[in-house]
């Protein structure tokens, strides 16, 4: 029975993605009518080039093959390997480059590696696989443990890298990504419903990535446009996943399918979470998310306390790319890192589910925003007063000569 009521949940989620695909089956059909070519830019102008132009940072790059299983794992570190490392996953569709803001910040304290998934040569792994490769990453660096930070889609692979390897972590920091657990509960309601409908798009195949690619990635503008990136940010983007006739894009949109029907639908979340070794996790979400309900943040999975902290931003799901968000986001995490005690909770064994033990702070980027201008109000007067002086000084002096 349970099996059946399983099966009838995956029905239901592929009918509401057929019904949201139905627009872009019309605008699919209005392009083909009128003309227009419906093929996608498979340019590859410029690669990567300039995904490099921006980075102020000494880093290295590098591949692994994981198990002989054809599944290529490139990542990017910076820092000194002699440092605790600090390991970046990042969502979709994303893609090492998320993290430069954050590899920058702390590459003097520690080791930052970003992983970037997107190079399988193969077909795609489940989550389970990738799981995996995060601790195959871990041996290849000869390292016990690390602090694990992901978001979005890469958020959920590290509260599953969580449930399954809790003592090779010290410290999470998991970005605008609900414990899978407390997400399959949220979509019984009916408004994470509608902000899940893009997902839910993306279960129809072909169609998506058809509307990912057209029109010179123009999905891409929109994803990013809240972030305020800079042209040349949005190009290495774009550049990045042109590479390849988009095989990047095709096989993100294969591991969310998967993985959305795996861990929604089937995956057994009552036994999640409960070994005695789970680390701190600290989840920071922004406010007025699109994708995700308030509440999606605010239950409490794991044995050791749960710190959420929410973030007051203009800049979106994607604000960790702009680079004043960038700031308030290191700020919040080395906050995180370097006063313990002021995020220490007591753990409820009677209440794992409710937000009582939960400890919220709210970081509003605008403070910064009103120190800065307090900042630059100061300058100009000192400027001002430097001015007049220099103005005054000639007069003054012929004053003290003249009666003196």
């Amino acid at each position: 029975m349970k099996l059946l009521l399983s099966y009838l949940n995956v029905l239901f989620y592929y009918t509401i993605g057929l019904i949201i695909s139905l627009k872009y089956l019309v605008l699919y059909c209005v392009q083909l009518c009128s003309g227009k070519s419906t093929n996608v830019d498979n340019s590859e102008e410029n690669e990567e080039k300039p995904l490099y132009k921006d980075l102020k940072f000494d880093f290295h790059e590098e591949k692994l093959k994981i198990n002989d299983q054809h599944i290529e794992v490139r990542f990017v570190s910076a820092g000194s390997p002699k440092n605790p490392l600090m390991l970046f996953v990042h969502g979709f569709p994303e893609f090492w480059y998320i993290w430069k803001h954050q590899m920058k910040e702390f590459s003097g304290d520690y080791w930052t590696v970003a992983l970037d998934f997107n190079t399988n040569e193969s077909k795609i792994a489940d989550r389970e696989f990738l799981v995996d490769c995060i601790k195959v990453m871990l041996d290849h660096f000869g390292r016990n443990r690390c602090i694990l930070i992901g978001r979005d889609f890469g958020g959920s692979l590290v509260w599953s890298f969580l449930d399954k390897y809790p003592e090779l972590v010290v410290k999470s920091v998991i970005i605008n990504a609900p414990h899978p657990a407390v997400f399959k509960q949220e979509l019984r309601k009916v408004s994470q419903l509608a902000k899940t409908s893009q997902q839910l798009f993306y279960l129809v195949p072909k169609l998506p990535e058809w509307y990912f690619s057209r029109n010179n990635l123009h999905k891409l503008d929109t994803l990013y446009k809240d972030a305020e990136l800079s042209a040349d940010e949005i190009s290495a983007m774009k550049n990045y996943f042109k590479k390849n006739k988009f095989e990047n894009i095709q096989n993100g949109l294969t591991t969310l399918r998967t993985n959305f029907i795996a861990d929604t639908i089937f995956r057994d979340h009552s036994k999640v979470s409960t070994a005695e070794t789970y680390p701190q996790v600290l989840t920071i979400y922004t406010k007025s998310n699109p994708h995700y309900n308030d509440s999606c943040f605010g239950h409490n999975f794991v044995k050791q306390a749960l710190q959420v902290t929410e973030i007051q931003t203009k800049h979106g799901h994607y604000f960790q790319m702009n680079e004043r968000s960038s700031k308030l986001l290191n700020k919040v995490i080395r906050d995180y890192f370097e006063n313990p005690s002021k995020w220490e909770t007591n753990w409820n064994e009677e209440d794992k589910t409710t937000s009582g033990n939960i400890l919220k702070e709210n970081f509003d980027e605008d403070d910064e925003k009103k120190e800065n201008t307090v900042g630059e109000a100061f300058d100009k007067l000192i400027k001002i007063s430097r001015s007049l002086h220099r103005k005054i000084k000639p007069a003054l002096s012929k004053f003290l000569v003249h009666f003196m």
